[in-house]
C-alpha cells in the first residue's frame, strides 16, 4: 500500500510543468512499495492526471493520446472513455464523443456527470431533443444535480412554443428550490415571474435579492427602486424594462459569477466537465472524489491510497 500526503497551502495558478512533475513524484513514490498491482495504480494516476492537465490547458491531442493510454491499463473504467469522450466533445468530433461516452454509460448508466457531457454533445451536434431526453432521463435518479437542472432550463430557454416556457420555468423553480443561495436561478425566475404579470410573486423574488445580496452595484440600486415601484403599480412592460436593466448590472457582480461557476464551470458549459473519480468495482486504484488537478488548483490537503 502506498499512501502519500501533500499539502498546497498557498499555491495557485499551477503550470502544466509542475503537474507533470508532481505526477512524476507520484510515480516514483507509490513505485517503491509496489510490485505488479502498485506498478498499475500509479500507471493510472500519472495518466489521469496528465490527460486532465492536457484537457484543462486545451492541449487536445495530448488529452486524446493519454485517455487512450488510459483504457488500456484499464477498459473496464468508465473515466477513461469519459474523458476520451469529452475531448473529442472539445474537438467537435461529435460522433466519436458519442461513442466514447456510450461506452462510459453502459459500465456506470447511472453516472449524470457523464449524461451532462452526452446532452452537451447532442446539443452542439444540433439535436435539441436528444439533449433534453438525456438530460430528463439523468434527472430520474440525480433530481438534484443543479448543472443538469439549469442546462435543460437553457434548452427550453431557446424555444419559444409555450409548452417550452413551462417547462424551463419549472426547471428553474426546481433550481431555485436545490440552490436557494445561487442568484442566477432567483434572477431568471423572477424575470419569468414579471413577464407573466405574477406581480406579488416577483416582489417577493426581489426581496429574497435584497437579503442575499451584500451590496447591489450603486448604478443597480436605481433600478431596484424602479423595479419594485412598478411590481407594486402593477406595471409590468414598465417593469420587464427596469428589471432587465438591473439583471444586467447584477451579471458583472462577483456573487453573480460565482452562481454561474457553480452551475457551468469556469469554461461554461460548451466545454463539459472532466469525469474525475474512479469505478468502484472496476479499477485496481481508488481515488475517493477528488481529483489531482482541483486539488493542486486549490490550497488544501491530497491524499492519494493505493486499493489491493
Amino acid at each position: 500500500m502506498c499512501l502519500l500526503f501533500v499539502n498546497f497551502d498557498g499555491m495557485k495558478n499551477i503550470h502544466l510543468s509542475l503537474l507533470i512533475a508532481f505526477s512524476l513524484l507520484i510515480f516514483s513514490a507509490c513505485r517503491n512499495g509496489g510490485e505488479k498491482t502498485g506498478q498499475k495504480s500509479t500507471d493510472l494516476i500519472t495518466t489521469k492526471t496528465l490527460g486532465l492537465a492536457y484537457l484543462e490547458e486545451f492541449k487536445l491531442e495530448e488529452a486524446e493520446k493519454e485517455f487512450l493510454k488510459f483504457i488500456d491499463l484499464a477498459p473496464k473504467e468508465k473515466l477513461g472513455y469519459a474523458n476520451l469522450g469529452l475531448t473529442y466533445l472539445r474537438m467537435a468530433r461529435y460522433p466519436e464523443a458519442g461513442k466514447q461516452l456510450m461506452k462510459a454509460i453502459a459500465i456506470d448508466s447511472k453516472d449524470p456527470d457523464i449524461r451532462l457531457i452526452l446532452a452537451t454533445v447532442y446539443k452542439m451536434n444540433n439535436e435539441r431533443d436528444r439533449a433534453i431526453a438525456e438530460l430528463k432521463d439523468a434527472l430520474t435518479f440525480a433530481p438534484d444535480h443543479i448543472k443538469i437542472l439549469y442546462e435543460i432550463s437553457e434548452l427550453y430557454s431557446t424555444l419559444p412554443d409555450s409548452d417550452s416556457q413551462k417547462q424551463r420555468e419549472y426547471y428553474i423553480n426546481s433550481l431555485v428550490e436545490k440552490a436557494p443561495a445561487n442568484l442566477v436561478p432567483r434572477l431568471n425566475l423572477t424575470d419569468i415571474l414579471i413577464h407573466n404579470g405574477e406581480f406579488d410573486k416577483a416582489l417577493e423574488q426581489m426581496e429574497i435579492i435584497n437579503k442575499q445580496f451584500p451590496e447591489f452595484p450603486k448604478e443597480a440600486v436605481e433600478y431596484y427602486d424602479r423595479t419594485l415601484a412598478l411590481l407594486r403599480s402593477r406595471d409590468k412592460e414598465k417593469a420587464i424594462i427596469q428589471f432587465t436593466i438591473f439583471h444586467n448590472y447584477l451579471k458583472v457582480t462577483s456573487p453573480y459569477q460565482s452562481g454561474i461557476m457553480d452551475l457551468k464551470g469556469p469554461g461554461g458549459s460548451l466545454i463539459g466537465f472532466p469525469v474525475i473519480t474512479f469505478d468502484r468495482q472496476s479499477s485496481a486504484q481508488k481515488v475517493e472524489n477528488v481529483s489531482l488537478l482541483d486539488v493542486i488548483n486549490t490550497p488544501m490537503q491530497l491524499l492519494l491510497q493505493d486499493w489491493i
